[in-house]
């Protein structure tokens, strides 16, 4: 595909969802804002910063929270140059004038991203620039106008799932993501945007230890608390009610609540005030600590999950969700009364190798380097600064035409 023709297809990516009035809407706004952009953009021409790394944190309060940082280190330690800056937004960066006349035209509507990814590549010279922010239109610039030795991967910061729209978009030269349940995603259902090259890389941050069976007691368990965002939520109530009513059948089992880093602990707070067989871990307490002396874990439909079958400790999820992480592929409980719970709790006593064989599956099912995870994508980026090229998983959108053909030949 030409390069004109491919802009137009980002351009109708961005907007195939909505209405006709609201791309009219859409285009008048972004064509406007493009105009202002273009009486901004800087036409000096000062030295790049030259790195070996590039990385553009998707927002200030991502840079913050410093989850990137062990791989900042394991690529500094391994003696890479690598600067660090912050997407923010179009108005941040009309405001500052982060903007540059785009080397080739492009749709009035798309400006703005094209001169922003123009100021980047000016601003900085990197032989690998590692992207964040799902969706985000610049980075289809970044990968057309950058240098000839210059690669751009993107991070996935998750595993991928129908829980976003904007996973569809995909266009970046590498797209590192954690592992064959990402790809699967990426291979099915509604076309995305965009080419690349799928690699098993990651997370960018630490995953919990293996934890040996011997560490944990028979009487105890951790329930996993929502964020704000679902604490008032029926279903989390449910979740919760359901926890609590095994909990009075069973008073020689203790519960452990592990609120939320951004929840206010309810309705755990109060219960625990009445109930001496519900306690709460202490604040600051990372998931590894609260697991380290518990039989299993309670929780609701959330990422962490994952993160307990990594660690090797049975989780069962309380409450009815749609199943994006497929836990019933996998043999993962998921209860939405007491007679499900029940027949959950019993499956732990003497089924320990089954647990494990299920947990295994579950986790490298979405995890492909779990015991080195941060290595494994520093070991990728190192790669694509030496200008070899990794061996990808597979390739967008070829994968996915094929995982339609088989699907078609196994219906027929």
């Amino acid at each position: 595909m030409r390069e004109s023709e491919h802009f137009k297809a980002l351009q109708r990516h961005l907007t195939d969802r909505r209405s006709r009035l609201d791309r009219a809407v859409w285009w008048l706004r972004e064509s406007l804002r493009g105009l202002r952009a273009r009486l901004r953009a800087r036409r000096d021409h000062g030295a790049p910063t030259h790195c070996d790394v590039l990385l553009i944190h998707p927002s200030e309060k991502s840079r913050r929270q410093g989850r990137k940082n062990a791989l900042l280190e394991a690529l500094r330690r391994a003696g890479l140059r690598v600067e660090e800056t912050v997407a923010g937004d179009d108005r941040a960066a009309l405001r500052r004038r982060h903007l540059r006349p785009p080397p080739r035209p492009v749709p009035a509507p798309l400006y703005t991203s094209a001169a922003r990814a123009a100021d980047l590549l000016a601003r900085y010279r990197a032989r690998v620039i590692l992207t964040e922010r799902n969706g985000w239109p610049v980075s289809t610039f970044l990968r057309a106008f950058r240098p000839p030795e210059t690669r751009v991967l993107h991070l996935a910061h998750g595993i991928l799932s129908d829980q976003s729209s904007k996973l569809r978009f995909h266009d970046f030269d590498y797209y590192a993501v954690f592992g064959n349940s990402s790809l699967e995603y990426l291979c099915r259902g509604e076309p995305g945007f965009g080419r690349t090259d799928v690699l098993f890389a990651g997370p960018y941050f630490p995953l919990p230890a293996p934890r040996t069976p011997a560490t944990a007691p028979s009487k105890a368990l951790l329930f996993l608390g929502a964020g704000p965002d679902e604490e008032d939520s029926d279903g989390y109530r449910h979740s919760c009610e359901l926890a609590r009513q095994w909990l009075a059948a069973h008073p020689d089992w203790t519960l452990w609540v592990r609120p939320h880093p951004r929840g206010t602990g309810k309705p755990w707070r109060t219960w625990a005030a009445d109930n001496a067989a519900v306690r709460l871990r202490p604040e600051g307490e990372s998931l590894s600590e609260a697991m380290a002396s518990i039989a299993a874990v309670w929780s609701g439909y959330t990422t962490a999950i994952i993160d307990c079958a990594v660690a090797g400790v049975p989780v069962i999820v309380l409450g009815q969700h749609r199943d994006y992480f497929e836990c019933e592929r996998f043999g993962v409980p998921r209860v939405t009364d007491q007679k499900g719970l029940e027949v959950a709790m019993a499956s732990l006593d003497g089924g320990a190798a089954d647990w494990a064989a299920t947990l295994a599956a579950f986790a490298g099912h979405h995890i492909e380097y779990r015991e080195q995870p941060v290595a494994s994508l520093a070991e990728t980026i190192m790669t694509l600064v030496e200008g070899r090229p990794p061996a990808p998983a597979a390739s967008l959108p070829e994968a996915r035409a094929a995982e339609l053909t088989a699907r078609k030949t196994a219906t027929s």
